[in-house]
């Protein structure tokens, strides 16, 4: 009987190795993708939390006449008028202050000091907004934050609190037009070596918690094995950056001097004058509202109002000011 040679069979033997290799190839994939991205999906599951409760009218709103009743007269403000408001402010407080020039631009930071001599932690706050028209208040970016500096200064000096270490207080100017007013403190404080231990840097506030962010390319990262980190930021996708996560002793302190629960992100980042203070070596941290839904909704939009604002997150932000200027740092 002649032989009868199956022609197919080894083919069809390679072609099922093939697809079981390139199966096991995309199990692969898909498990370095779940593994390297574990944080973000984390955090994402936060945001989707923030999305399902979203309400738009605050739990509290900006008492006019309360710690945080400036917000209503800085955000009718041009730039100018701002920083100003925030000059009578602390001159109304008995407080010298530092006016540091900025180069570039017109307006200069204002900086106050507090305390005892010494290394600083210091408190920052832009008071500048990315545009002046009569549509856009910039309520959370940034007019919250410096009302929030506003009334812990307040607490502090009309309280008669003994503050227990050097603090500095600063209110930048040009955040938006690419952090000079940081830089030009940065270089100001290497001139007069002014050494500073920590800088919070109070940037987006308005909603639920408190939240820490890394400070680098703004947006939300994840990553793609084989083609690396991407950060999107609610409009747009670019390749992300290489970023340093907060110093882990200074989120510590700041986790004991909180009142209230506090957020931790690694995926949700942030860019303000805070990337200036973490490039020059200073143990930094930005500080902004928890809800991600809420900001991204908000962010550089006609829609960031001060009736949007709760002033519970204010709230907690300024009891935290108060309560890490009053202890020593190695209390905290």
């Amino acid at each position: 009987m002649a032989k009868v040679y199956h022609s197919q069979r080894f083919p069809a033997s390679r072609t099922h190795r093939a697809t079981r290799l390139a199966l096991l190839a995309g199990l692969g994939w898909l498990l370095a993708l779940l593994v390297g991205n574990w944080r973000s999906l984390r955090e994402g599951l936060v945001y989707l939390g923030y999305l399902r409760s979203w309400q738009t009218k605050p739990v509290l709103r900006i008492d006019q006449h309360g710690p945080y009743g400036s917000c209503y007269n800085l955000v009718l403000r041009t730039n100018a008028e701002r920083c100003q408001l925030v000059i009578n402010e602390l001159h109304g407080l008995g407080l010298t202050v530092e006016q540091v020039p900025v180069p570039g631009d017109p307006l200069p930071n204002l900086f106050v000091r507090l305390g005892p001599d010494g290394p600083l932690t210091l408190f920052c706050a832009h008071y500048d907004t990315s545009r002046e028209t009569a549509t856009y208040q910039g309520a959370s970016d940034n007019t919250a934050a410096v009302a929030v500096l506003l009334a812990a200064l307040h607490s502090l000096i009309d309280s008669g609190v003994a503050i227990r270490q050097p603090v500095g207080f600063l209110f930048t100017s040009a955040e938006e037009r690419g952090f000079l007013g940081a830089k030009a403190f940065v270089a100001y404080a290497r001139q007069r070596q002014l050494p500073i231990t920590a800088a919070i840097n109070i940037d987006m506030l308005g909603r639920d918690q408190l939240a820490i962010r890394p400070s680098a390319l703004p947006g939300f990262y994840f990553w793609l094995p084989l083609v690396g980190w991407f950060a999107y930021d609610g409009r747009q996708i670019r390749p992300g950056n290489a970023y340093m996560q907060p110093a882990a002793p200074l989120i510590q302190r700041i986790k004991r001097a909180a009142s209230s629960g506090l957020l931790v992100y690694r995926r949700f980042t942030a860019a303000s004058d805070s990337n200036i203070f973490q490039q020059a070596g200073i143990p930094t941290v930005s500080l902004s509202s928890s809800n991600m839904f809420y900001l991204d909704t908000i962010w550089e939009r006609d829609s960031d109002r001060v009736e949007l604002l709760d002033q519970c997150n204010l709230e907690l932000a300024h009891q935290l000011i108060c309560h890490m200027a009053a202890q020593p740092a190695d209390l905290l």
